[in-house]
């Protein structure tokens, strides 16, 4: 079947168009949310790729609407949910949010992910799960989640470890929080290419997907299969996240963590007030 922009209308969360036969350009757009993820993104980002694999599409580029690619999750209200769960309810909302931003491990397709601007928490979740990873010389890299009381729990915890080369480095930034750059990020070898902008990264982006959708399809789809299955979809990752998703929601069932993550809400609400 071949791709049509008028059947990813209802993909309200995203700008989805295709630059050249065969390759696509999935756009995460929500600027004004500083393109986090609602439960509604994260649920259209796998109904995209669930799409895109009944496609003639050989290669997918991922990025951001402006000037930042992902700020994470849309704590507001993601968060809400979760700390109104009991510790069941909770490991099944996870283990759904972890199956949809699996979602370009799960497709036959390669994804090419731009990281650009803010790229937090939620967003190298997301691009722990792409094929290929660039990212421009300004992105801002951070493990985010234990800022909010939790363990990273939707992939790059469990993914990240197979992609860089430097665990103790993986370890300081993923227990700190601590914002990385460009330089660090290819010197960990998270990242392939660093981009001065965020057009040249894009248009370098469309060059090798364009590259790649020439090349003999079957051939492409197993090199892909059989690289992520010793990876980042291998049986390892995948029992860490099942772990992580059992610890998080026992976590975010407790008491204690409500009120942590209360107090925390107030005081993200009382600084925003005062910019």
């Amino acid at each position: 079947m071949s791709f049509k922009e008028s059947d990813y209308t209802r993909f309200t969360d995203f700008r989805i168009t295709s630059p050249a036969h065969g390759v696509v350009h999935v756009e995460v757009n929500r600027p004004k949310k500083v393109n986090s993820f609602a439960q509604q993104t994260w649920e259209q980002y796998r109904g995209i790729f669930d799409q895109l694999n009944k496609t003639d599409t050989r290669a997918v580029v991922l990025s951001g609407v402006g000037k930042h690619f992902c700020s994470g999750l849309d704590i507001k209200t993601s968060l809400k949910s979760l700390v109104s769960m009991d510790h069941q309810s909770g490991e099944l909302f996870i283990k759904e949010f972890q199956d949809c931003i699996a979602s370009p491990l799960k497709s036959h397709i390669p994804v090419i992910s731009v990281s650009h601007g803010v790229s937090y928490g939620l967003a190298l979740d997301i691009v722990s799960a792409t094929t290929i990873r660039l990212c421009t010389a300004d992105v801002k890299f951070s493990i985010k989640e234990i800022d909010i009381g939790i363990m990273a729990d939707i992939g790059s915890l469990q993914r990240l470890g197979y992609l860089v080369n430097n665990q103790s480095k993986l370890n300081e930034l993923a227990l700190t929080a601590r914002d990385f750059g460009s330089e660090a990020a290819f010197d960990l070898g998270l990242v392939s290419n660093v981009f001065e902008d965020k057009k040249s990264a894009i248009d370098s982006a469309i060059s090798l997907a364009i590259e790649i959708s020439k090349k003999y399809a079957p051939a492409v789809v197993g090199t892909k299969k059989h690289l992520e299955m010793m990876t980042t979809n291998s049986d390892w990752c995948h029992h860490g996240l099942d772990s992580v998703a059992k610890d998080n929601a026992k976590l975010m069932s407790e008491d204690a963590y409500r009120d942590f993550i209360t107090t925390f809400m107030k005081q993200m609400m009382s600084r925003k007030s005062k910019l």
